[in-house]
């Protein structure tokens, strides 16, 4: 501790030494206060340079890790938009297959209905055996998963006879 007193005490005479031989030497005092304002200056934009290329490096960082999350952010947007749509594929496939299933099974009961109309025993009876087979399949489709398409097509029987 007496030791750091000591060296400031040294410094504090030099400097006062410096200001004291500045005053008596006029010639010389703009000169050496130019210089020390200078060298000030220098120190000062060297401080400040360090400071904003340390700033710069720490902007540089956060617009990197900006940058990547951003990257993954749209990976993972577009991987859930491929899978969307693939379920949105698939579901359409699964969807126009039952539906031709559907149509096919619902034709074959049209035309089966049309052969058994054309029949003779439809001018005094309106259902018989196979007439009755046949709508009990159309009412079975009707319970499937397109059942809306089926609504119009079947007709419910009349059991008022």
């Amino acid at each position: 501790m007496i030791l750091a007193l000591a060296i400031l005490r040294a410094i504090w005479r030099f400097f006062c030494a410096c200001f004291w031989w500045v005053l008596s030497n006029k010639r010389w005092a703009l000169i050496i206060v130019l210089v020390i304002y200078g060298a000030f200056q220098t120190w000062q934009s060297n401080s400040l340079a360090n400071k904003l290329n340390s700033a710069d490096a720490k902007c540089a960082v956060k617009v990197n890790k900006a940058k990547d999350e951003l990257k993954q952010y749209k990976a993972d947007q577009k991987e859930a938009i491929e899978t969307a749509n693939d379920k949105a594929n698939q579901a359409s496939a699964d969807y126009e297959q039952l539906k031709a299933t559907q149509q096919v099974k619902i034709q074959t009961v049209r035309d089966t209905v049309q052969k058994i109309v054309e029949r003779p025993v439809y001018r005094n009876v309106c259902f018989d055996n196979d007439g009755l087979q046949q709508l009990g399949k159309a009412i079975n489709l009707g319970k499937t998963k397109l059942s809306s398409e089926l609504d119009g097509t079947v007709p419910k029987p009349d059991n008022s006879e």
